[in-house]
Order: C-alpha cells, then structure tokens, then sequence
C-alpha cells in the first residue's frame, strides 16, 4: 500500500511538500479497456463478463424464469452447464425438452392428481432422457454419475446426477404447471413437490421410482446408506435431512451455477453474475457475484489498469449498489461492497476524478462497523484516498478544499499519522501562500484554524506565535 513518511516542521516564510509523495496520476496507465477486456461489459444488462447470445437471452428471461416459467428456467439451466453456449445447440436442447412435453402431454395431464401426474413424469423422465451407458463401477444404478452436474450433459449423453436429474425435472415440472421447489443438502440435491400449503413429499431424481420416498429413520437406517455409497456419496443421515434447505425452483438452478465440478477460471464470472441476477435475494448467490468481481478489480489493480476498473464498476454499479437495500444487516455482503467500493475510489483518484473518490470515501467511512471482518484495514484504506486528494489539492494550491476534505473526518484523519502531518502541511503551505502575499491577518486565520482542529499540535502554536510577535 501507499505510503507517507512525516518531515519536520517548516519555518514561518518556508512551506514543505510531503516527503516520498507522489501524484496517484503517475499510475495511471492509460490502457484501452476495449483492448485489455475486449467484449467485457453490457451496459443493458449491467454485466461484466462476456456471454453469447442464446446466454444473454437466458439472462434476459431471469424474471420469467423466477415466476416459474418453464422455458426460461430451462434456458438458464443449461446455461449453467457452462458449455455448448452456441444458439445451436440451445435450440437443440429445447427442442428435445419441446418434444418430451408434447410426447407426454397426455399422458401425464389426464393423471388423476398433481402426485400422480409428477410421479409419471419422473417415471417418463427416465424413460426418454437417462439412457447413458450404465455405471462401470455398479451398473446396478443405471447411468449415474457421481460428478455430472451438468443438464446438457444429460441431454447429450444420458448420464446424469442428483443435481442435474432434479434439475431436469424441476424444469419439466413446471412445463406440467405441477408444483417443485429445490431441497438441498450437503451432499444431495432433490425435489420437494406438492401445494405451499399441503402435503409434500421428496422426488428422489436419480431414481425412475423415486417419487414420495419416505425419508423417515427406517430409510436412513435400513436404505439410504448402501444408495449413497453405491453413488460415491457420504451417507447422508436423518440430522443432516431435517436440516435440508428448501428452496424456490429458480434458486436452485442459480445455485447449479456455483458447482465446483462445473465453475473454473473460463466460466466464473459469467456464471456468478448470472445466478445472482437469476436470484438477486439469494445471499449465496450475491456473495459469489460481489466476490468475482473483486477478484477482477484486484487484478486490475495489480495491472494498473485503473481504467478498466472504473468502467466495470460504472457497468455494474447499479447491482453493487443496490446489496445494502437487500441486505441491510449482513456484515460480510456489506463489506463485500465496501471493498469494491475501495477499488473504485482508488481508480478515480488515479485517473483524475479525485472529487468522486473522496464523495465514496466520505459514504463509506460513515458505513463501515468495527465488526465486520477487514473494518480496520478497510478504514486505513479509505482513509488514505481521502490523502491523496488532500494531498493533490495541497500540491495544486488548492488548500481551502483540501482542508475541507479532512475537516469531514478530522477524528479519522488524528488517527492516522500520514493523514495528521499531510493536513498540518496544507495548513503550513496555506499560511506561507497568505505570508509572501504579505496578508498577515489571513496568515494568522490559518494558524488559529489549524489550531482548532490539531489543539495538541504544537507546530501551529508555534507558527502562530512567530507571526504574532513579528506582525502583532
């Protein structure tokens, strides 16, 4: 981090500069963000990364897809597969989805009650989409595959695992207008179906007869622990069960998108940005979106592409800023912010918008609490964009603004060693510009002012003394 070391104090008639100071504007490398980042940022959409046109229409269709429409769940499901992201093939798998419901439209529809017709479908589903060749390891399980999260997969190969199973059937679900929602583990994924407030039963995907398994102590102790190792998987218990998160159809498909079998460096950032988009009230979600995009201001930062990072956070603004309205007490969203916020007053600062920089300095050193994680180190850096501009104003003769900069966090700036000596020398500056003018009243204003705020400081006492006695 920047640095500034303290000097002593000047003479009456002889202003010092802040020693090992240097103008922010020395780091600006004047890069082209259209050439380090060519295709980043969608100013309609308010993403960063780069996504294809049958991904952006997917993104487009988030609302839809939170209301349940079938189409746009689907389109974002496979979307999260996080390959094949050409139109193509989009068109390719909704039609195979397209045709399944016209297939079974009958079928399933004239069942005679929502439990009937969702335990049709999961039969049907299995019929039609799990025709991989079996598991080498337990060919007993069919075409299950412990690592195949992906529904495109599913679609193209037959092979498929708790996640994208339910996946599959959550969207097909809706299709049917029959009533889904995502149940999550730690170790499983499946579906909870039945009327918000009526009966429910579980949809184990993985399996054509796993409509209402009972998952009471007799499952857990007699069954579920040979299913879950024949799979690959921890055995997963009746605590771990009753802790399961229920969650709406849409959330689950945004959080298939966090998949540590599926996200790598190549996909990451389009992938967070559109589960948080698809599922703007999931904290998960959120955080992951807040995370890539400070990952991608650090390397910037660490690239001195200053440029880039204020056009990102331009881009995305509108979404980081809206995190406190959605979560107003949760301190590690908020601090997520705040740290972005931090790499974007740093940049204005660096390519001349130092007055921006100083406007989210103020805001944020307001916000940060002493409880959240990095408070501190946070407030530092805050408190060093507010010193480069005092400094820069200073530099530029400017001390009137650069006084009122610290003045708005003088109890910030006397904890602050830098900040204390950087504002006394703008005082110092300030005093000798009114001196070699010959304005001695206004010299001696100066003293009083830097007095009022730096009481202990015993330099402007005794700058002020030495006018006094020369000019009374």
């Amino acid at each position: 981090m920047k640095r500034w070391w303290a000097v002593a104090a000047c003479m009456v008639m002889g202003a010092c500069e802040p020693s090992e100071w240097k103008p922010p504007s020395l780091a600006d490398s004047h890069e082209d963000p259209a050439k380090l980042r060519p295709g980043y940022g969608n100013e309609q959409l308010h993403t960063w990364w780069p996504m294809t046109s049958p991904e952006i229409a997917a993104v487009e269709g988030a609302e839809r897809a939170r209301q349940g429409d079938a189409h746009a769940l689907f389109a974002l499901a496979v979307m999260a597969s996080a390959e094949k992201r050409d139109a193509e093939s989009y068109a390719k798998y909704t039609q195979r989805f397209d045709d399944f419901i016209a297939a079974q439209h009958g079928a399933i529809t004239s069942a005679a009650d929502d439990a009937k017709r969702g335990d049709a479908l999961n039969r049907a589903m299995h019929v039609a989409f799990m025709t991989g060749t079996p598991n080498k390891d337990d060919p007993k399980i069919g075409a299950y595959e412990l690592d195949q999260p992906r529904l495109a997969r599913v679609l193209d190969e037959g092979h498929y695992n708790c996640i994208s199973s339910a996946l599959l059937y959550m969207t097909l679900a809706r299709a049917f207008s029959l009533p889904v929602r995502g149940a999550i583990t730690e170790t499983h994924a499946f579906i909870d179906f039945g009327p918000d407030d009526g009966a429910r039963v579980d949809v184990e995907t993985t399996s054509p007869t796993g409509f209402g398994e009972l998952h009471d102590e007799k499952f857990f102790r007699d069954w579920a622990k040979g299913w879950s190792s024949s799979r690959g998987l921890k055995p997963m218990t009746i605590e771990e069960y009753s802790k399961r998160e229920i969650v709406p159809a849409h959330v689950l498909v945004a959080r298939s998108m966090h998949d540590k079998r599926v996200v790598n460096d190549d996909n990451r950032g389009r992938l967070y940005e559109a589960s948080a988009i698809l599922a703007p009230d999931d904290h998960e979600s959120v955080h992951n979106r807040l995370v890539a995009y400070a990952n991608e201001a650090k390397w910037l930062y660490e690239h001195k592409a200053s440029r880039t990072t204020v056009r990102m956070l331009d881009i995305v603004g509108s979404f980081v800023s809206d995190v406190p309205n959605r979560f107003p007490n949760d301190t590690k969203l908020l601090s997520d912010v705040a740290w972005l916020a931090w790499y974007d007053a740093n940049a204005l600062v660096i390519v001349g918008r130092g007055d921006e920089a100083v406007a989210i300095a103020d805001e944020f050193l307001d916000r940060i609490k002493p409880t959240w994680e990095e408070a501190e180190l946070l407030h530092r850096d805050f408190v060093n964009v507010i010193l480069d501009r005092l400094t820069e104003l200073q530099v530029a003769h400017a001390y009137e603004k650069s006084v009122a900069i610290a003045t708005k966090h003088i109890a910030d700036c006397h904890a602050n060693a830098a900040c204390l000596n950087n504002l006394y020398l703008t005082f110092d500056a300030w005093c000798v510009h009114y001196q070699e003018a010959k304005d001695w009243p206004n010299a001696k204003k100066v003293m009083r002012e830097c007095i009022a705020l730096f009481p202990d400081d015993t330099r402007c006492h005794h700058t002020l003394e030495g006018l006094t006695s020369l000019h009374p």
